[in-house]
């Protein structure tokens, strides 16, 4: 391959054989594109740090003890675009990782940054996070498997001034940036800034996940650019939140060990979704919520078992769709959910308890309603026509994985429904086969009726 001097661009991507690239690359002068992504490279050749024209570059991979150093990708300044580093454990020292090897590339956008494996020394781990500082026109950072207790001093600390630079710079860090994303650090206990800083004026979007000793994300902080908040998995984090006068989605998953939700660092005429996912002590959702979140027109609730009631006060007037899932103690209170007050409601679904055997009861559900979804209520024997025949705005009733469902029964049903699909309900697939009884019959007049994926004509 050294004789091909004037190549200037080499494809290599999704090539699942190979495992190592010529040694002679370095000859390769003119090379300005290599992509390498999808193969099975473990390093880099040596001498690669001669291509110094080089532009792109997808992947750089860090051998152990063979192959090019990180010093070798410190030579190549032109990159641009996006860039992984993968194999980032295998680097000896932190001295071998020169602060300049990154900083210097001011023409990458994207730069992920990969460890893999188990660290064994979490203090040398973040000094090499220290020396890859990025330069300031960064506009995406992604960090996998970090294993540090720590932050670095030029990115992420107990998370503190050091997470920006010079806290008197004149210049706001991370102006440009517009999505962050950490994930998958176990030691990671806060994230903290002076109360003045106006760094990432330009963040919309911030997701953490996999951080389970987190307990503070920059409580006196203000993003003003924010709009979406995801965080995952972080147990320990209680009600500390930025300040987020835009924000429109909160989304918070799988494991918060608060038992009421405060969300009064997220006061926003702007929120529109929330979701609440595995919260598993959470036991009521803030109060005056109405008030609180007047914009709210998406609320998930997911996997929250010991969520016991409504705020008082009620839901956001504004709410148009309801998702409950597997809350058992809330679905057990539904005669005091007070939906009735709910003049937007249009979407309602609940989903996955085994203590319900007829449902929807009269008044439950508001004459505004367009769309009913029930699924996974095992034990639900009937559905409660008291509740259904008022819906005269109801166009379509979803029913999925109700195996004791008996029966379904046309004139119980309001007449502006014009679409039903059944899914794996099993005494009802079985009347359908049968075409039993009148009222059978008047459901097959429904315009849309669908059983496990299949029209039902009229007869």
């Amino acid at each position: 391959m050294g004789g091909l001097c004037d190549l200037q661009t080499l494809i290599l991507r999704s090539c699942k054989d190979l495992i190592e690239l010529p040694d002679n690359m370095g000859r390769l002068i003119n090379l300005s594109h290599l992509d390498i992504e999808g193969t099975k490279l473990s390093k880099m050749p040596q001498h690669i740090g001669k291509l110094t024209k080089l532009q792109n570059l997808s992947d750089f991979f860090l051998g152990k003890d063979i192959g090019s150093s990180i010093q070798e990708l410190g030579k190549l300044q032109h990159l641009q675009g996006v860039l992984n580093i993968l194999n980032l454990q295998n680097v000896g020292t932190a001295s071998d990782a020169l602060q300049d090897n990154v900083k210097g590339m001011k023409h990458l956008k994207s730069l992920n940054l990969m460890w893999g494996g188990d660290p064994n020394d979490s203090g040398h781990v973040r000094h090499v996070l220290d020396k890859l500082e990025s330069d300031v026109n960064m506009e995406y950072l992604f960090i996998y498997g970090y294993g540090g207790t720590r932050f670095s001093d030029w990115g992420l600390a107990v998370v503190g001034c050091e997470f920006y630079g010079s806290c008197t710079s004149v210049r706001k860090p991370f102006a440009s940036l517009e999505s962050l994303t950490l994930l998958k650090m176990p030691e990671w206990r806060e994230w903290i800034s002076d109360q003045g800083m106006q760094a990432f004026p330009c963040l919309q979007k911030l997701c953490i996940s996999g951080c389970p000793y987190l307990r503070k994300v920059l409580s006196t902080h203000r993003l003003p650019s924010l709009t979406t908040l995801e965080i995952e998995g972080c147990r320990q984090l209680l009600t500390s939140f930025p300040r987020c006068p835009i924000i429109d989605e909160v989304k918070l998953d799988d494991g918060f060990g608060f038992r009421h939700l405060l969300l009064r660092r997220l006061p926003s005429s702007c929120l529109t979704e929330l979701q609440l996912f595995d919260c598993a002590d959470l036991k009521s959702l803030p109060e005056h919520m109405n008030s609180l979140l007047p914009s709210l027109e998406d609320l998930r609730l997911f996997l929250l078992p010991k969520l016991e009631v409504f705020p008082e006060g009620g839901l956001p007037s504004k709410l148009k769709s309801l998702y409950i899932e597997d809350c058992s103690k809330l679905i057990a209170v539904r005669m005091q959910w007070s939906l009735q007050s709910l003049p937007s409601l249009s979407k309602f679904t609940v989903g996955v308890d085994e203590n319900v055997e007829s449902f929807p009861e009269e008044m439950l559900l508001p004459l505004t309603l367009a769309s009913l979804e029930i699924w996974s209520l095992k034990t639900l024997k009937s559905l409660d026509y008291s509740g259904l025949q008022h819906l005269t705005s109801l166009e379509q009733l979803t029913i999925t994985d109700c195996p004791n469902l008996q029966s379904m029964l046309g004139e119980g049903l309001p007449s502006s429904l014009s679409s039903i699909e059944i899914w794996r309900c099993l005494l009802l697939d079985q009347r359908c086969q049968q075409g039993r009884g009148e009222g059978w019959l008047k459901i097959t007049r429904i315009p849309n009726l669908h059983i496990n994926g299949y029209k039902i004509h009229q007869p």
